[in-house]
């Protein structure tokens, strides 16, 4: 109850950010008709400062949990995977804030296709990308990237014109997923400031499924709310380098001490 005074002070500081990420992942959680489902946590990363919240809401995947925490007026980037949810970016409800593909995930459908030689040469150009952006000066970043990314687009457009590939279900749709995303990753070669992956929010992510893994469920609802607050706190303690225990320890006693905390004295203990 102490540590749930943080949640909402954390969300304004990841808001705030004009760079974030989001992503989503599921766990099971304990009840309903079968006696477990697969449930949903989302979570929003800041890069400027690298706190992460998870957010759960009943364990549900709708478009409404990624709308009822970032707010219509958000101005800044947000990096997203392809999921249609985050579409909502590129239309009038969010008309300041602009969405970031992840050039992995274009990546990753064609890595799956194996034997392909078209496949490999759209991996070949996405790798392009990354290798500009470590070899070139930072300067020609977006000319260098500009070309690779036509090149790309007309490939891209060359397959899924080929009568061949139409018969090919796997690549038709791989190419159909990168060509839904070209915009968005238009919108991260055309500056310096964006990675050219949502890998930053990945990682993390990845201690949910280690929990599905060893603890295997949360017991309900609730537990799921608990898991995705402490799990904010915790996370962000790691990706800042903080000890987690001995921070928990301090802002608790913290917390009992002065439970009527401004929200400024809160964000300076967050």
């Amino acid at each position: 109850d102490l540590l749930n005074a943080l949640t909402p002070v954390l969300k304004e500081a990841i808001i705030a950010d004009p760079y974030i990420h989001f992503d989503e992942t599921y766990h099971t959680v304990l009840g309903g008709q079968k006696g477990s489902r697969k449930a949903y946590f989302w979570s929003a990363l800041s890069n400027q400062n690298s706190l992460i919240q998870f957010i759960y809401e009943n364990g549900s995947r709708s478009k409404s949990v990624f709308t009822n925490y970032l707010p219509n007026e958000y101005k800044g980037a947000v990096q997203t995977d392809g999921y249609s949810s985050y579409k909502v970016l590129e239309g009038w409800d969010y008309p300041k804030a602009i969405r970031l593909g992840c050039v992995q995930h274009c990546k990753r459908k064609f890595i799956e296709i194996e034997g392909d030689s078209e496949a490999k040469e759209i991996i070949n150009l996405y790798n392009r990308f990354y290798s500009i952006r470590k070899k070139k000066p930072k300067e020609k970043w977006v000319n260098e990237s500009l070309k690779v990314y036509k090149e790309l687009e007309a490939k891209l457009r060359e397959i899924e014109r080929n009568p061949e590939s139409i018969g090919n279900n796997i690549l038709s749709k791989a190419v159909a997923y990168c060509l839904n995303e070209l915009e968005s990753i238009y919108n991260i070669i055309t500056s310096t400031s964006y990675d050219l992956d949502n890998n930053k929010i990945e990682r993390p992510m990845r201690y949910i499924s280690i929990s599905r893994r060893n603890s295997l469920f949360c017991g309900s609802n609730a537990g799921a709310e608990r898991t995705a607050a402490l799990y904010s706190l915790a996370i962000s303690c790691r990706l800042n380098h903080i000890n987690t225990f001995s921070y928990f320890k301090d802002v608790i006693q913290r917390l009992a001490e002065a439970p009527n905390m401004t929200n400024d004295q809160l964000r300076n203990i967050l």
